[in-house]
This record gives C-alpha cells, structure tokens and sequence, in this order.
C-alpha cells in the first residue's frame, strides 16, 4: 500500500478513533488533560512517522479534545502501524471500530480477545480486542483496548457501556485512555505487518510514555 492508498484510508474513516462519546454517565468530563497531540513520539527506533491529526469535526463528534494519532512507517522493512490515543470519559456510548472497517470494503476474519503483556510498560497480563482483516489481497490487523487507572477494558462496544454501569454503580468513573493500533500492509510491498511487529512498536513507545500512569491523572 502506498502513501496515498494510507491516506485514503484515513480519510476514509477506517482509522477514525474507536470510541463516540455521545452519552455518559456523568454529565462532566475529564477534569485535566492527559493526552495532547505531542503526545505520541515523532521517531522511534528506526520508525519515522507523520501525523494524523484528528480533524475538528471528528473531535467534536468525540466530544474529547485530547487525542494524539501517528503513522509510523519502519524504514528498513516499509512496515506500517498507525497509533491512536483517545482520552475517554465517562460514557455509555461506543463505537466499535470492527464496524468502521467492515462499512470499508473489509471482511472481518476473526476477532478475539486476548490477555497480552505488553499493553503497558507493568508487563502483567492485560486484555485488549484483537481482530484481523481482509479485502482481497490487503490484510489489515486491529487491536484495541481502554486503559484505565486500574486495567484494561477491552471490548469497546456493548461491553463499555456495562463497565461504564457497573463502575457508576460503585461511584466510581469510567475513565480512561483509549489506545488503538492498526497494522497495515508494508509500503514497501504491501505484504501484512504482523501483530508482533505493532505489538513491539507499542512497547517501545509505551516506555516513555507509560499510559497507565497517564490514565490515573484523570
């Protein structure tokens, strides 16, 4: 896939943040700022990038300012992985993001979730959704989750909406950093970037960011 195949998809909305914060359980928002478009590192280990930001209709339909998104593209292989961060309040409402995709032209292959120890730099076992892609010869693979201060909230759909009912009626909020990884076909070829290539990528730039210590200052 090439630059502007990449783009078109980013245009398109395939890449558009998962989570529409149309309702909440709370009538407030975040109090403080976590996530800025800084916030995501220009260069990584070998990985350039450019970014995509969010575009002001797409913010206000996320009623969240707060959001920083990358294409990184590995300058040996021409692997590419497209990082969002979206901060989240309180909310009812989500928008899967395996919706976007399909209304793309893609069929969905196969969708999981998975505990994984990389989703922040703690190393413990952590859920986030996994689902992989295909349109024709393009091969697409998305992984998704919410950090909060405490863990991961992995299906960002109806299982966003329980947790958001289930924390209110403990008094507590649903807030959180929603991360989303999106592996696309090299630019190089256009052959699939594995999962563990993503899975890397996020790791390393997690190390400097720490996204979990980020979440508990909302």
């Amino acid at each position: 896939m090439n630059a502007v195949a990449a783009r078109a998809l980013v245009v398109s909305g395939l890449l558009l943040p998962a989570v529409v914060l149309q309702g909440s359980l709370a009538s407030h928002r975040p109090s403080r700022s976590a996530i800025h478009e800084s916030s995501l590192p220009e260069n990584v280990d070998g990985w350039t990038s450019r970014p995509v930001p969010l575009t002001q209709e797409e913010l206000s339909m996320l009623r969240s300012p707060a959001a920083s998104q990358r294409l990184y593209t590995d300058s040996v292989s021409g692997a590419q992985v497209q990082v969002l961060l979206l901060q989240v309040g309180n909310t009812q409402n989500a928008h899967d993001p395996k919706i976007c995709m399909r209304g793309s032209g893609y069929q969905l292959e196969r969708s999981v979730i998975r505990e994984v120890d990389w989703a922040n730099a703690s190393g413990r076992p952590s859920a986030v959704s996994i689902a992989e892609f295909r349109n024709g010869a393009s091969r697409i693979t998305l992984v998704s989750w919410m950090q909060t201060a405490s863990d991961t909230v992995a299906d960002m759909s109806a299982g966003l909406k329980w947790e958001g009912i289930r924390r209110a009626l403990r008094g507590l909020p649903t807030r959180g950093i929603a991360v989303r990884i999106v592996c696309l076909p090299s630019a190089a070829d256009g052959s699939p970037t594995a999962l563990e290539v993503g899975a890397g990528l996020w790791r390393r730039i997690d190390g400097g960011l720490h996204i979990e210590q980020l979440a508990r200052r909302l």
